[in-house]
């Protein structure tokens, strides 16, 4: 037409991500296509995540549609790794101490390798999905009622204090207490991590052994940092060779991938640490996750006994990536 650009083509890129395909190679499929029609423009539709606009460019996109409740987060794009881990922990420190949650320290058991139970959620399960033995699917919340309806290919379960105080939990030890209960009922032992949450690391090394004794099945979170950007990394190693099951939580950059190497002493039972990469928030900054996900199973590549954990989850896509 006379005033040139006059015609959209709107690829359901959001759509297509939640088939499990890759929508930047659609995309560029249709910007292939169009290539000899100026006046005709490439619309990247259904939106997802901030990472969305990083990928419509790299499709060669020409516009995007972002619902205007996803503006605010656009601002991640471009932000240092090392500090959105901070900014992580600093939000689990403080919706805590906001919550008024507390662990009271006593003297919790360091005999923890000779406790019974089950922790690498091995209890005899359905196959019917080839993507469910490819990757163990982990339930992430705080809401009991609806944990408890998960799917029998649930494999584990996570929380944090920020999820705990949006589900309005105010007695944090009952709470742990009550979700290792109906584990037990309902879920056979299977894998539950629970966060420790005090700053100065002297504190939350009791806080880990108190939630350690609560159970095997109990990996206690630890954040890679304080919020003051101490590393935890030698507290990890002494819990530990202590015999408590870890997940190392809040992790971002290659270099504490690094630096939790050799952090994780073997254990008689096997599977007994986990990596959480926060792959979310670094799909938030612009970087590729699959990238920093990649890197941390090399890095633990000779480590049968640590499983690498894709946290903060997106969009469907996540499950393939």
């Amino acid at each position: 037409q006379e005033d040139g650009f006059s015609a959209i083509v709107s690829v359901f890129c959001g759509r297509i991500s939640d088939a499990g395909e890759d929508p930047v190679e659609y995309a560029a499929y249709a910007k292939k296509v169009f290539a000899c029609s100026p006046h005709v423009k490439i619309l990247w539709a259904s939106f997802r995540e901030v990472r969305d606009v990083v990928k419509s460019i790299e499709g060669g996109c020409d516009i995007i549609t972002i619902p205007p409740s996803n503006f605010g987060k656009l601002k991640n794009i471009g932000k240092d790794l090392g500090t959105y881990s901070l900014e992580t922990v600093q939000m689990f420190y403080n919706d805590a101490k906001a919550s008024g949650f507390t662990i009271p320290l006593g003297e919790a058991s360091r005999q923890l390798v000779n406790q019974n139970g089950n922790a690498n959620g091995s209890a005899k399960r359905q196959r019917s999905s080839q993507w469910w033995d490819r990757v163990a699917i982990y339930a992430d919340g705080a809401e009991m009622s609806k944990l408890a309806d998960c799917p029998h290919y649930v494999r584990g379960f996570t929380t944090n204090p920020s999820i705990c105080r949006g589900a309005g939990i105010s007695d944090y030890m009952g709470f742990c207490k009550s979700f290792l209960e109906s584990l037990q009922k309902d879920h056979h032992d299977k894998p539950l991590s629970l966060e420790v949450f005090a700053d100065d690391l002297p504190t939350m090394e009791k806080q880990a052994l108190e939630l350690a004794s609560l159970g095997r099945n109990v990996f206690v979170k630890v954040p890679v940092t304080n919020t003051q950007g101490v590393s935890t990394v030698p507290m990890v190693e002494r819990l530990s060779r202590a015999g408590v099951k870890l997940n190392v939580t809040a992790v971002f950059t290659k270099k504490q991938m690094d630096e939790l190497a050799n952090a994780f002493s073997p254990q008689e039972d096997g599977f007994s640490a986990i990596v959480s990469v926060f792959c979310g928030r670094i799909s938030d900054a612009g970087e590729d996750p699959v990238e920093y996900a990649a890197y941390a199973k090399k890095v633990f590549a000779c480590s049968p006994h640590v499983k690498i954990l894709w946290a903060s989850f997106r969009e469907v896509r996540d499950v393939v990536k």
